[in-house]
């Protein structure tokens, strides 16, 4: 959708990590875009050789060491942004600076999934940077990473006037390790999802005022991610039972 036009405007994602794509398109999808996930590089070609070219294409930056994403998509104006520094919040808040009506700017906050060392290095660097009071935040949420504000402050000065929607899931987070998986197969538990809109005149202003919204905002989803796992674990029994009699 465009400036009023009832067409749905299409995105490419392009990420190899099957939770963060689905996670993506859904979030697109909610926002009455169409949008069509590929894996890697060599399918994104593929998908851009059988289809006219999509408003707007996201990928990892990692996918810029192939030559030929590097060279084709640069051409046509696609943006490559690395994980964190003041180059990526440039670059963030140059997208969010030339956002028209409809469009959308996905960010992710927390930088990757949640383990014990990810969250224990997140502590341990906020506490050397002095802030004290995020890292015993940090402390308390045991389901997902504090967020780092640098991208969503950027993204909220260039847009003031944009809404918020804050998404989530959870289902598949204790798949850690390639023997974490191999010990869930079959896996038998159901990816849950959370969405809601933060309207722009309920959002902060400030670098302070934006960080102490956004641990809150992620205080709310810890918590809520917990109580899907306390559901998946009294459900989990009944489901193991009828995985039984199906295969006994």
């Amino acid at each position: 959708m465009s400036d009023g036009s009832p067409m749905r405007r299409r995105v490419l994602v392009v990420e190899d990590d099957d939770d963060i794509r689905a996670s993506v398109e859904q979030c697109l999808e909610d926002g009455d875009f169409d949008a069509f996930g590929v894996a890697n590089g060599e399918a994104a070609l593929a998908w851009l050789e059988e289809h006219d070219l999509p408003a707007l294409i996201v990928l990892t930056e990692r996918l810029r060491l192939d030559p030929s994403i590097d060279v084709l998509l640069s051409r046509l104006g696609c943006r490559f942004i690395g994980p964190g520094g003041a180059v990526a919040t440039a670059a963030v808040a140059e997208l969010a600076g030339s956002l028209r009506a409809h469009d959308a700017l996905v960010l992710f906050p927390e930088g990757g999934d949640w383990t014990p060392t990810r969250q224990r290095l997140a502590v341990a660097r906020l506490r050397r940077k002095g802030l004290h009071v995020q890292a015993e935040r940090a402390e308390q949420m045991v389901h997902v990473l504090p967020p780092r504000p640098a991208g969503t402050v950027a993204a909220l000065a260039a847009a003031p006037t944009a809404d918020v929607v804050v998404f989530g899931h959870t289902g598949h987070e204790h798949l850690q390790d390639l023997q974490s998986i191999w010990a869930a197969l079959p896996l038998r538990r159901e990816l849950a999802v959370l969405w809601w809109r933060e309207p722009s005149t309920g959002v902060p202003s400030g670098e302070q005022e934006i960080t102490e919204w956004l641990f809150d905002l992620w205080h709310r989803i810890d918590s809520w991610v917990g109580e899907q796992g306390d559901l998946a674990e009294v459900s989990a029994p009944a489901a193991d039972r009828m995985h039984h009699e199906a295969t006994g």
